[in-house]
């Protein structure tokens, strides 16, 4: 993997969601530094419990827009006609669910499972996992990938996706570079990784459910 353009010692994929995948390591930059990522959105650099510094990807809160004024000339022409005008009828999008965040899920990688965890899905397709430390043997990780970028290709590092519907899981197999910091120092190890998310909440999963049924490379298991 080519070094990042900022550290002598950092390394980086280039398919990175922020600024990392455009050379940027977050340790080679100061905290509160900002950059826009590969994805279009703004990161900034910010130092994690264990002193690492991370990009954070700066979200924006919408403002609400009042539309009382529409409301009421609305009101005003459907009542004159009101019986000649049909209901829409409702499109249903490429991306129902819109943004997805669960908490209540249960994950498991290898022999080891994680309880106190986070998937995101955003609207750009990318899949956000994090692993937070649960007690002293078993610490935090994180894992991301863009699942419109897939192809079902066995060179991918992404690979072997399914969905349980019974069961409620969903499971992959990371094949590739991973940041070890088991030691205390970041180093950079293969992997060949199986991962399990078990879905606890049942809302959660009808919207990860619809989400994957998008793509061919996720073989669904009824």
């Amino acid at each position: 993997m080519p070094k990042c353009k900022n550290s002598s010692t950092g390394t980086y994929k280039g398919t990175e969601p922020s600024p990392k995948g455009l050379g940027y390591c977050a340790r080679g930059e100061k905290i509160g530094k900002k950059k826009k990522g590969l994805d279009g959105n703004m990161w900034e650099v910010k130092k994690t419990k264990n002193g690492i510094e991370r990009w954070v990807k700066i979200t924006k809160t919408k403002k609400s827009v009042k539309k009382s004024a529409k409301k009421k000339s609305v009101k005003k022409s459907t009542k004159k006609s009101k019986k000649s005008v049909k209901k829409p009828v409702k499109k249903i999008s490429k991306r129902p669910i819109g943004n997805l965040t669960a908490k209540n899920i249960i994950v498991h990688k290898n022999n080891k499972v994680f309880k106190n965890n986070k998937l995101t899905i955003s609207n750009n397709n990318l899949v956000y996992l994090q692993m937070f430390k649960i007690n002293k043997n078993i610490t935090g990780s994180r894992l991301y990938f863009g699942l419109a970028n897939l192809k079902g290709n066995k060179k991918e590092e992404i690979k072997n996706l399914k969905l349980n519907i019974k069961k409620k899981t969903f499971e992959f197999t990371y094949n590739g570079p991973w940041e070890d910091e088991s030691t205390g120092e970041l180093k950079i190890i293969k992997v060949n990784d199986k991962w399990k998310i078990v879905f606890k909440n049942n809302l959660d999963f009808d919207k990860m459910e619809r989400f994957v049924k998008q793509f061919n490379i996720v073989k669904i298991i009824e």
